[in-house]
């Protein structure tokens, strides 16, 4: 156990472009696989996207779902993960306006626990993407503690994303080992500084990385997912220093 993988966001301003070389960048900074972000269905025939990940020895992780796209695109992504050989769906974000209050999370878990019960019939996983704003107090509670009430862990996991997660003034570690039944990966996010919010490469900033890693092993999560939204490195040199950090930090984990 204890893959590296990426999000392909964390190299947009090639990958929007030129995808391929994108793919070619990943591999050859080492990294065990690809999870691909929103809008796929357009950008790449899925036998192409699987062909070009798979001469790069790489695995497709997963792929993104938008909340609005789930109603009308849900079964052709599904259909686009079985061909790509893809592990699962990932729905990262809820739009401000529709999270405004406890009815509206219900609503929302309703719609992912359909998604996860569509996507498991395919033998795909889904998971909830933790973006950070599921900490804000609403009438009576939180929306993470109503997702956490409504979500099915038969159908949806929460796919844990570090830098969000601590904006959240959550201690990442504490709560991960908390949720960990429900979680199925890691979205790696370092953080230079919390006030302001600024990521840094995994590894070089102030959150507790090693401690997440070592409850992922423990665990036997499988897949801990790099991404970052910007550097002062070259985007090469952003992802190599990210994947041999983190290859430190499972070596460490896996030897404790």
């Amino acid at each position: 156990m204890g893959k590296v993988g990426i999000q392909i966001y964390t190299l947009r301003e090639i990958a929007n472009s030129d995808l391929l070389s994108a793919i070619d960048l990943i591999a050859q900074a080492g990294y065990d696989g690809i999870e691909f972000d929103a809008g796929m269905l357009n950008r790449a025939d899925p036998h192409q996207l699987r062909e070009w990940v798979n001469s790069n020895h790489l695995s497709v992780i997963g792929l993104t779902l938008l909340l609005p796209e789930i109603e009308g695109l849900l079964h052709q992504m599904i259909d686009y993960a079985c061909i790509t050989g893809a592990e699962w769906i990932v729905m990262p974000w809820i739009d401000q306006k529709l999270r405004k209050n406890q009815a509206d999370y219900e609503r929302v878990a309703g719609i992912l626990n359909q998604a996860g019960y569509e996507a498991r019939q395919k033998d795909l996983r889904f998971a909830y993407h933790i973006h950070g704003y599921e900490f804000t107090p609403l009438e009576h509670s939180r929306g993470f503690d109503i997702l956490i009430d409504k979500l099915d862990p038969n159908y949806v996991e929460l796919q844990v994303d570090t830098f969000w997660v601590a904006s959240g003034g959550e201690d990442i570690v504490e709560f991960s080992r908390n949720n960990i039944k429900r979680i199925g990966s890691f979205h790696l996010k370092d953080a230079a500084s919390l006030d302001p919010l600024n990521d840094t490469e995994v590894g070089e900033g102030i959150l507790d990385i090693q401690g997440i890693v070592n409850l992922g092993v423990e665990q036997d999560v499988e897949w801990f997912i790099v991404e970052q939204e910007g550097s002062q490195h070259t985007l090469s040199e952003s992802i190599t220093i990210s994947q041999v950090n983190l290859r430190k930090m499972l070596k460490k984990a896996q030897n404790f």
